[in-house]
């Protein structure tokens, strides 16, 4: 019988609950949950959180229905002080990591990175307290008070199209480990989550956890990176990951294989065969309309990229749910919105097309082309879009 130091069956703990009561794609998505549920607690005996880097968690899904606001609920029980916020403020953020040492699950984060949304400080806790040192400043009785919001938080969105792909995330996005999940495949069972039956479980394993995490911080956080991380995970990347491998390399046994396969596909895109993340019918429809541009087509009209599809060997999924020409065209600018992709408007011997360019759809700009007649229409576009 294998034998397993008390580090590692605690490291088993947290994650059988992820594998009781949800469905992950891979391996990896369980290992990564496990890790950073544990990184939330390395901490000093007065509570203050000790890694100089804390990357976020996020949890996100493609379609709804997959369990993405259960593993933050989970994530945010078993780590240290957790709290779910809800309309949070940054002085309410601030105080519950500095007062109550809390770690943070933030619930439908989209809402923070809309168009025109005036969150700015929200969204700078978010961005900047992954790091050391991150403070926020407010005015109280004539003086500057800056307040620490440096701190572990779990975030999950629902639309993850969104947040792998648009600008609004970039940064964001640099700074955490997306977890996309999947619906559960038919017949995989997974246990109900009943908090009021389950909480004192997560609750007792939380205050296991808050005392291997004093105990054993000082150890963790002094083990050498060098040799443990791959040489092409480099930068942020190589930032947000260093933690992991700490606690991989200190738990020993197979984490630390498990943590550099991760790794490499989360980071490098390295997935076996058998744990290649799904494309989302989105992402099959952009492949498509990359698929139809020929060489020569600098721009394409909406009809044109409908038509198209049509002679394509398979053509996107999509297209089944599109009963009328109408349907069909609302339904490509709905799904290019999805990555930022706006629809324009050319003219052309007198008559004005709606459409996308080569460089809109992320193909390469053809040389020496000169430039293209446009129509501003950011009204229409708005429309057709909503």
């Amino acid at each position: 019988m294998k034998e397993y130091t008390q580090d590692q069956l605690l490291a088993i703990d947290v994650e059988q609950v992820y594998r009781q009561f949800m469905f992950m794609p891979n391996d990896h998505s369980f290992a990564v949950s496990t890790l950073w549920v544990m990184h939330t607690h390395l901490r000093n005996s007065d509570g203050r959180f000790l890694p100089y880097i804390t990357p976020r968690l996020y949890f996100g899904s493609k379609i709804a229905g997959c369990g993405k606001s259960l593993a933050t609920e989970l994530t945010t029980k078993m780590s240290h002080n957790g709290e779910m916020v809800l309309e949070p403020t940054p002085p309410s953020v601030t105080t519950m990591m500095n007062q109550d040492l809390a770690t943070l699950g933030f619930d439908e984060i989209d809402t923070y990175f809309g168009r025109g949304t005036g969150r700015g400080s929200m969204r700078a806790i978010l961005n900047g307290g992954y790091k050391r040192g991150s403070c926020v400043t407010r005015e109280r009785l004539g003086e500057s008070e800056r307040m620490n919001c440096h701190g572990p938080i779990v975030l999950n969105g629902k639309n993850a199209n969104l947040f792998l792909t648009s600008e609004r995330f970039e940064t964001l996005r640099t700074r955490s480990i997306p977890i996309i999940l999947e619906q559960k495949p038919v017949g995989y069972d997974v246990a109900r989550w009943n908090p009021e039956v389950n909480d004192a479980r997560l609750h007792a394993l939380m205050r296991r956890l808050r005392k291997w995490g004093m105990i054993n911080a000082p150890t963790i956080i002094a083990i050498p990176v060098d040799g443990l991380m791959p040489a092409k995970i480099a930068n942020r990347a190589e930032e947000i990951w260093t933690v992991l491998f700490r606690i991989a390399a200190h738990l020993g046994g197979d984490w630390p294989a498990r943590c550099e396969a991760a790794a490499r596909a989360f980071v490098l895109g390295e997935w076996e065969e058998d744990e290649t993340p799904n494309v989302s019918p989105s992402e099959e429809l952009l492949t498509s309309v990359r698929t139809v541009f020929d060489a020569a087509d600098e721009f394409l009209s909406t009809t044109t990229i409908l038509d198209r599809f049509e002679e394509l060997p398979q053509p996107p999924s999509l297209m089944d749910e599109w009963d009328t020409e109408r349907a069909a065209e609302m339904g490509l600018a709905r799904c290019m919105a999805l990555f930022d992709i706006e629809r324009e408007r050319r003219q052309a011997d007198g008559v004005q097309e709606r459409g996308y360019s080569r460089v809109s759809v992320g193909l390469e700009p053809i040389p020496n082309l000169p430039p293209a007649t446009m129509v501003d229409d950011d009204a229409a576009s708005a429309r057709w879009c909503a």
